[in-house]
């Protein structure tokens, strides 16, 4: 798996993370307090796609659907 850091990229990846959904949100504070000894890292870039949480010592990807996935574009 190809990681992507290009700026654009980074930039999209830092507003995913300052705009979190609750759902992402209620699951990192989870994963921050009870990782038993895992690294999480949150809106990491994977060749095309960006992953919601990411463990790369266990190559756990962990993409959690919001609300905002059902609401209509405008």
């Amino acid at each position: 798996m190809s990681f992507i850091n290009n700026k654009e990229s980074l930039i999209k990846r830092r507003l995913l993370r300052r705009n979190q959904t609750l759902e992402e949100n209620i699951l990192w504070e989870y994963l921050r307090k009870n990782n038993a000894g895992l690294k999480w890292r949150r809106q990491v870039g994977m060749g095309f796609y960006i992953a919601d949480f990411y463990c790369h010592s266990k190559k756990i990807i962990v993409e959690l659907d919001g609300n905002h996935h059902y609401e209509e574009k405008k």
